[in-house]
């Protein structure tokens, strides 16, 4: 409805919009709703210190520690937890 001044009002009939099929991903059983949520999360699975995929802000690390992830599949936390002195799995000597 289209307010045509203050009291003239004029009714627009709404075309119906095709929708486009929402693309989706899977990998390891998990669906992606983008294809860069699936980028980020074979990007993280290929870190060296990498053990398991908690659910999607959280991971476990070599030394069996959970990570929590700053952003959904984001490598970063995991990078410097393992760079850290605290990570068991890089202070063996």
């Amino acid at each position: 409805m289209v307010k045509l001044g203050k009291h003239l009002t004029k009714r627009i009939a709404k075309k119906p919009v095709a929708k486009k099929p929402k693309l989706t991903c899977t990998l390891d059983d998990i669906t992606f709703n983008n294809c860069e949520k699936l980028k980020r999360y074979k990007k993280l699975k290929e870190h060296p210190y990498f053990q398991e995929v908690i659910d999607e802000n959280t991971v476990r690390c070599m030394c069996n520690k959970e990570i929590k992830l700053d952003k959904t599949y984001h490598v970063h936390n995991l990078d410097n937890y393992s760079k850290n002195k605290w990570c068991k799995f890089t202070a063996q000597p």
